[in-house]
């Protein structure tokens, strides 16, 4: 496990392995689910929402491979030993056609970031009500799982998060992450030079 994500602790890295290749689902294994719950197979053509549900999906279990959880944290305010692939792979399916989540925080304007997180947590809603999860049980799985827009620090060995969104400062150069501080940056800086292109 690379030093940045040490932080997992307990959790066995086959664990977080099992949950990549549960979020990485074909197209195959979606059809198998919708036709596990009594959709009309005959009439299942590749449809735009399942495709962008699928990149999503990919999206996510990428950002799982290269960085361990850590840069999901901020979409879901859980820790890595309680996520549950199934609570996301529900929300997925509730997600319109339009949604597109991808590691862009920062790339989005402000407007974008708060529509995307309302869809996110309009789909919980819909999980929760579909699968009849009520009063602790929805409040456990609310708190888990709703979507924060307000992101930690880039640096992995930083503990804050932003309280106001969009609060942190984004590098210079590639925009792409931002940093609580100046020293945050500095000592994020021998790793993140690796990735960091100008935009």
């Amino acid at each position: 496990i690379p030093k940045e994500i040490d932080y997992v602790g307990s959790i066995k890295w086959s664990e977080i392995d099992e949950a990549i290749r549960y979020l990485a689902a074909t197209e195959d294994e979606i059809f198998e689910i919708r036709k596990k719950y009594g959709e009309d197979v005959d009439v299942i053509k590749p449809m735009p929402e399942m495709l962008d549900s699928q990149r999503l999906v990919a999206s996510i279990a990428n950002t799982i491979r290269t960085n361990g959880l850590r840069d999901l944290t901020h979409l879901s305010g859980c820790r890595v030993r309680e996520m549950d692939p199934e609570v996301y792979a529900g929300i997925f399916e509730n997600l319109n056609r339009h949604f597109y989540w991808r590691d862009d925080h920062w790339m989005i304007d402000k407007s974008t970031l708060i529509s995307r997180g309302k869809q996110w947590n309009k789909a919980l809603e819909q999980y929760c009500n579909g699968n009849g999860i009520f009063s602790d049980e929805r409040d456990r799985v609310m708190k888990l799982h709703a979507a924060t827009l307000l992101a930690p620090c880039a640096n992995p060995s930083c503990i804050k998060a932003e309280e106001k969104i969009k609060q942190f400062r984004t590098c210079s150069n590639c925009r792409t992450v931002a940093y609580c501080s100046t020293q945050c940056q500095k000592k994020h800086w021998k790793t993140h030079r690796l990735d960091c292109t100008k935009r």
